[in-house]
């Protein structure tokens, strides 16, 4: 498990913002959880994998949770994407990418925001979650062409994260939000305070999209807490992962209700 010590912060650092709320007690994230103290152990990454063991931050039983490069916070996102936490799959794209950036000297601002927009939702996740976006009107809210440009050319528009920043394996597979239920386990829980709790408070004109039960779980613990006003919230968007085998049929039953509340948010802004 990693030792390292936090250093100096050089970029906007929702660890940091968790640590002034407050909302590191009783979570395992430290200061040093952030891309300023993983520069030199991402750089040297000979194959890059998400579950390098030198990549490990925690570990209790059969949960481990690794570093990957979402330290960026878009704070001037106008909506938030929610997903459970970083696949190995998708982290090790935004690992890729963010050994690239800092070997080409780019600042740390910089090589987050490119491991953001190439790594989030990365896959056929990502082409699944469009059209499901597209669908209730968003990219039309957003004044865009398809909501596929918020991983290019309007990134800028959007916050894209998890309830939890970092990848959380189970025996070494992919965490999927079920097994410990994570709005329900403490250490989990405390995750996604530390994580979710933080970028919240650092977006908080944007409309939050829970993908997904979990995510929803995530976002209605952080209401309890009055970290989230629920009137923020987009309800009912089922996960656009393809392990979801129920997406395609909660889709079309909560379509027009989604599509509804993206017009009022929209209006709302408009007002």
């Amino acid at each position: 498990m990693s030792s390292i010590p936090a250093m100096d912060v050089d970029h906007t650092c929702p660890v940091m913002r968790a640590q002034d709320l407050g909302l590191l007690a009783g979570s395992p994230v430290t200061p040093s959880w952030c891309l300023s103290n993983w520069r030199e152990v991402i750089i040297t990454l000979n194959p890059v994998v998400a579950t390098d063991r030198r990549l490990l931050l925690w570990e209790a039983g059969p949960l481990s949770v690794h570093y990957a490069p979402w330290d960026w916070v878009n704070t001037r996102a106008r909506i938030m994407l929610v997903g459970i936490t970083p696949g190995a799959f998708q982290a090790t794209e935004a690992l890729r990418e963010a050994k690239a950036c800092l070997r080409a000297g780019c600042s740390a601002e910089e090589t987050l925001r490119r491991a953001d927009a190439t790594g989030s939702f990365a896959g056929p996740m990502r082409s699944n979650l469009v059209t499901m976006l597209d669908g209730i009107g968003l990219a039309e809210a957003l004044g865009v062409d398809s909501s596929a440009r918020l991983f290019d050319t309007h990134h800028h528009l959007a916050a894209l994260c998890s309830a939890i920043d970092y990848p959380v394996f189970v025996n070494g597979q992919n965490y999927g939000g079920a097994t410990p239920p994570l709005a329900r386990d403490p250490v989990l829980r405390s995750l996604v305070r530390a994580s979710l709790g933080a970028r919240i408070a650092m977006t908080q004109n944007a409309l939050v999209i829970p993908l997904g039960k979990a995510a929803q779980d995530a976002v209605a613990l952080l209401a309890t807490g009055g970290l989230v006003r629920p009137g923020q919230c987009l309800t009912g968007f089922p996960h656009p992962s393809g392990a979801n085998g129920h997406r395609a049929r909660q889709y079309v039953a909560n379509r027009e209700a989604l599509a509804d509340q993206v017009a009022r948010w929209a209006a709302a802004v408009a007002s």
